[in-house]
């Protein structure tokens, strides 16, 4: 099974192939919870979208189409239903901590990301939790729909056309959303003070 590709497991998902399910959950599982905990900034939120998506695919094989990429038609079916479930909490606040990977901000996220050089390595760690907590803080801020475009691309390294397919949005309108995105990350950053105009760490 680990041999075959995701649309080659999906095939054999939507014949009933239980254990193609198995293996596309145990390949997919942790890179979907990474992308949804950024996008409600909640560990026990994302872990019930989480399971709900892979039920939603399993649900959905059927309606696969094999000429398409497994993975945009993934992350739309999560992307779809972590905006519903963002939606309906609109009044609530999803602010529990979540380690952030690189992101990138203003052109260079693991210099942002990481402590000052030459600094102790004790006040390295202080300093890059305090970035860390400023960059969940200003990404829990952003537009949920600058947030998906902004993750797809610098998390899951997804191309403007697969990120477009993925959200069902013209390549034109992505491309403005992952630039809103950044520039909006950008000047919060800037406003907590963590970063300059350039966008290296103060």
């Amino acid at each position: 099974m680990d041999a075959l590709t995701d649309e080659e497991l999906l095939v054999l998902l939507k014949r009933g192939r239980e254990d193609a399910f198995a293996t596309l959950y145990d390949r997919h599982r942790r890179g979907l919870f990474l992308f949804l905990s950024r996008m409600c900034q909640s560990r026990p939120l994302a872990e019930e979208m989480l399971q709900d998506v892979l039920f939603k695919v399993a649900r959905s094989a059927a309606s696969y189409e094999p000429r398409g990429r497994f993975k945009p038609w993934l992350y739309r079916i999560a992307t779809n239903h972590c905006l519903n479930v963002l939606a309906s909490r609109a009044q609530r606040s999803c602010r529990q901590t979540v380690p952030l990977a690189a992101l990138e901000t203003a052109g260079d996220a693991e210099r942002l990301l990481s402590g000052p050089p030459g600094e102790s390595e004790a006040q390295g760690r202080v300093e890059a939790g305090e970035v860390r907590a400023a960059v969940r803080t200003a990404l829990a801020g952003l537009d949920p729909r600058h947030r998906s475009a902004l993750l797809l691309r610098e998390l899951e390294r997804m191309s403007i056309q697969e990120i477009a397919q993925t959200l069902d949005l013209p390549q034109g309108t992505v491309k403005t959303y992952i630039h809103r995105g950044r520039e909006k990350l950008r000047r919060r950053l800037i406003a907590s003070e963590v970063t300059d105009e350039r966008g290296a760490v103060r």
